[in-house]
């Protein structure tokens, strides 16, 4: 759902939730809280990255050293760190003598000591000291040490120490057994989740371990694949945005194999809901990767985004509606906080993420209402494209969105800018980062800074005059911009100054989180519920 034409969430090492952040936010709007009410609560922001970004990268494509990354497609290591990776000898290799530094010395043969195949020392295959395959010593092989096949001791395999295959201390791979630095066991650090998004533009995952009430990011991804390209015209999946798609995913489930994430949650949205070659991408994705993706609903759709909102809520607003602005869809849902006490509301909010796939019905608080409106800054762009003045095409854009939005109970209430004196807005989508990292000058984009920064209603019209103004060679040139997303923004603006016009809130809040975590609150609760069986 979440387009992010502006950014992909710098998120590796931040806690989850926000709560427990290690560092202050930066550059919020002073403001009033709705209501005119002072602010309540921490800051959400996560630890800056060490390098500053610009709103168009994807600073989750990035992964720990030695870690599969977006350079490594296939999610091999590059210098074949397990049984199957890259430039890997594997099991016995051959040929070769079974006699030690003699015939069988640095060779290929089995059994042979310093050599790559079998039961030698120092060699690449299976049954060696310092070899690279099965069964090797400090090498890549099997059940030695320092190997990097399999059931190797400090090396890439697994069974071994400081290895980074399978069963490995201090090393990579599975059931490794790192040491603390007095020498002692470290404590195992619990279960690991997998939050995987493919939306119509991006596709992004978290990985992520309990912390509390919250969780701790450990490792994330985020890459641009436009899976919905010309689907707004063809009700199709392409084959080039489909290649790109899985080549995404590959790197995703590498990642959710080395960190051994046990408990799962892999989404697709409107792309897949729209496209009438769905289910064969879906069974190709399976085939290629081994990811199942659950197309979700739009009601899911919404509750994810909202729930993964749930540390930004001010505890002092008794209505909240939440935007996420996606590549093609729209989602609005409106949550009446009204019965539930401030000190709850954020918990309550949290339990909106369906748990195991189900609905949930939050305790005290009432969904008014939702709307997917089909239409995100693809779909909508590609819409309109034919009208050539920007400004004409934005008036346009604006009035069929204003159009469909006349379906949600919310818009056509009779008390609806009452409301707005007890409203918090929050935007969950690329379009609102953008916003925020234009208003407050960043030439790189800094996620400290713009998740959960309030930004005050009259810079939203002054960033969206701004938007018109450059131009869209001047967009393309715009740091935070770029030419990839230059016509999307407009798109995006468009909905969102729709939204700011129906309910005049002073101000809204900016969220760079959304279905991940929500998605991580669910899996977080579903694991309490199995062990509480």
């Amino acid at each position: 759902m979440t387009d992010q034409d502006a950014t992909g969430s710098g998120d590796a090492g931040r806690s989850g939730g926000g709560t427990g952040r290690r560092e202050a936010r930066c550059g919020d709007d002073p403001g009033p809280a709705p209501g005119g009410a002072a602010e309540a609560g921490g800051n959400p922001g996560r630890k800056p990255q060490r390098n500053g970004r610009h709103p168009g990268d994807t600073p989750d494509d990035r992964s720990n050293a030695g870690q599969p990354d977006g350079g490594q497609p296939d999610g091999g290591q590059k210098n074949g760190d397990r049984r199957n990776g890259r430039n890997g000898h594997g099991q016995a290799a051959q040929p070769g003598q079974p006699a030690g530094n003699g015939k069988g010395a640095n060779g290929n043969g089995k059994a042979g000591s310093n050599g790559q195949g079998g039961n030698g020392a120092n060699g690449q295959a299976g049954n060696g000291a310092n070899g690279q395959a099965g069964n090797g010593a400090s090498g890549q092989g099997g059940n030695g040490a320092s190997g990097q096949g399999s059931n190797g001791a400090n090396g890439q395999g697994g069974n071994g120490s400081n290895g980074q295959g399978g069963n490995s201390g201090n090393g990579q791979g599975q059931n490794r057994r790192p040491r603390s630095r007095n020498g002692g066991q470290r404590r195992h650090p619990g279960p690991t989740f997998a939050a995987l998004d493919l939306g119509t533009n991006n596709c992004r995952l978290l990985i992520a371990r309990p912390s509390g009430q919250e969780f701790e990011v450990i490792d994330a991804f985020s890459r641009a694949v436009r899976l919905g390209e010309g689907v707004e015209g063809t009700n199709r999946l392409s084959d080039e945005a489909q290649d790109r798609a899985v080549k995404a995913l590959k790197i995703c489930a590498s990642k959710i194999r080395f960190h051994r994430a046990r408990f799962q949650r892999n989404i697709a949205t409107e792309a897949c809901r729209r496209a009438t070659n769905a289910q064969g991408f879906l069974d190709r994705v399976v085939r290629e990767t081994g990811i199942r993706l659950d197309v979700i609903t739009p009601e899911e759709e919404a509750r994810l985004a909202v729930a993964g909102c749930a540390p930004l809520i001010d505890p002092r607003a008794e209505q909240l509606l939440v935007y996420d602005i996606g590549g093609g869809s729209t989602e609005l849902i409106w949550i009446d906080l009204s019965e539930v006490e401030p000190g709850n509301r954020r918990v309550v909010v949290r339990g909106l993420s369906p748990v195991g796939g189900v609905m949930r019905a939050p305790v005290g608080a009432r969904v008014t209402d939702w709307i997917s409106l089909p239409m995100g800054v693809s779909t909508l762009g590609d819409r309109f494209a034919a009208i050539h003045d920007e400004r004409a095409r934005f008036k346009a854009m604006a009035a069929y969105v204003e159009a469909a939005m006349s379906r949600f109970a919310p818009f056509s209430a009779t008390d609806r800018i009452a409301r707005t004196r007890r409203l918090q807005i929050i935007g969950v989508s690329g379009t609102a980062t953008t916003f925020g990292a234009i208003h407050l000058g960043l030439r790189s984009y800094n996620r400290s800074r713009v998740d959960g920064l309030w930004i005050p209603r009259e810079a939203v019209l002054r960033v969206s005059d701004r938007l018109l103004d450059m131009g869209l060679n001047g967009r393309a040139a715009h740091p935070g911009i770029g030419r990839g997303r230059a016509g999307l923004v407009l798109a995006g603006a468009a909905i969102l100054m729709t939204i700011l016009r129906a309910w005049p809130v002073p101000r809204m809040r900016i969220a760079d989180r959304g279905l991940r975590e929500g998605m991580l609150y669910g899996l977080l609760q579903q694991t309490r519920t199995i062990a509480a069986e």
